[in-house]
C-alpha cells in the first residue's frame, strides 16, 4: 500500500510540474506574441522595453538580439543598438544584414572608418548585399577617397540597376575625379529614380559648383537644404557658392 501511494505521489507531481510548465510556456508564448505584435505595429519604444526585460531574464536569442536591436535603429538610439551588437557578435550567429547594421550605427555615431570593416564583413557574408557595396562606396566618399569608391558603386548598379542612391553617390565620385558630365548624368540618373533625396539636389549643386554656375548651385544646395536639414555638408556649401556669387 505504501509503494502505491509513493507511485500515485510521483505521478501527481509529474502531472503538476507538466501543468505548470506548460501554463508557464503559455504565458511566455503569449507574452511574445504581444511584444512581437508591439514591433510590427511599430510601437518601437514599447517593444524595446520587453525585449530588454527578456535579454535581462536571460533570454539571448538571435530573434531577441535581432527584434531588440531593430527597435533601437528605428528610434536612432545607435549608442544602444551598438552595444547590443557587440554583445551579440561573440556568438558568431550575425549575417551579413546584422553587420551591415552594426556598420551603420559606427557610421551614424561619427565613426566612418571603423565602419568600413563592418561593411567589408557584411559583402565577405554576402557578396550580393547591394547596401553593404554601395554604403561602403558613400563613406569612402566622406573620407574624400573618391576613386577608391567608384568600383564599389559599380558593384551595386550592377546588383540593381534601379538603385537610387547608388548613382547618386557615383554621380558625385564622378564629378569629384574630373568627369564632370558622366557624374552628371548619374546624378540625373537617380533624379528619375528618387526626386526626393536631398542628396540628390546637393550633388547636383556639386556639378554646377564645378562649372562655374554659382546661382544654379546655390539654388539646389537651398533645395538640398529644404528637404532635409541634416544633409551633410550643405551650409558650407550654401556659404561657398554665395561667397562666388558675390
Amino acid at each position: 500500500m505504501l509503494a502505491f501511494l509513493i507511485v500515485l505521489a510521483l505521478l501527481f507531481g509529474t502531472v503538476l510540474m507538466v501543468g505548470l510548465t506548460s501554463r508557464r510556456a503559455h504565458r511566455e508564448s503569449g507574452s511574445m506574441k504581444h511584444l512581437v505584435m508591439l514591433h510590427r505595429s511599430k510601437q518601437y519604444e514599447d517593444a524595446a522595453k520587453l525585449y530588454e526585460k527578456r535579454l535581462s531574464e536571460g533570454d539571448e536569442g538571435e530573434d531577441v538580439y535581432r527584434g531588440t536591436i531593430d527597435c533601437y535603429l528605428h528610434l536612432r538610439n545607435y549608442v544602444r543598438a551598438r552595444e547590443l551588437y557587440e554583445r551579440f557578435r561573440p556568438t558568431g550567429a550575425m549575417n551579413s544584414d546584422d553587420f551591415f547594421n552594426m556598420a551603420v550605427c559606427y557610421e551614424e555615431l561619427g565613426h566612418a572608418e571603423q565602419s568600413l570593416p563592418l561593411y567589408d564583413l557584411s559583402l565577405t557574408l554576402n557578396p550580393k548585399n547591394k547596401k553593404s557595396s554601395n554604403n561602403i562606396g558613400y563613406v569612402l566618399t566622406t573620407l574624400n577617397r573618391y576613386k577608391e569608391a567608384i568600383p564599389y558603386l559599380d558593384k551595386a548598379i550592377e546588383l540593381d540597376d534601379q538603385f537610387a542612391y547608388a548613382y547618386n553617390n557615383r554621380g558625385l565620385s564622378r564629378i569629384k575625379t574630373g568627369n564632370v558630365d558622366e557624374g552628371l548624368m548619374d546624378i540625373l540618373r537617380s533624379f528619375e529614380l528618387d526626386n526626393s533625396n536631398s542628396y540628390v539636389y546637393r550633388n547636383k549643386g556639386i556639378y554646377h559648383l564645378a562649372k562655374g554656375e554659382y546661382d544654379k548651385a546655390l539654388k539646389d544646395f537651398k533645395r538640398s537644404k529644404e528637404l532635409n536639414e541634416r544633409t551633410a555638408l550643405v551650409d558650407d556649401l550654401i556659404r561657398e557658392a554665395e561667397s562666388k556669387i558675390g
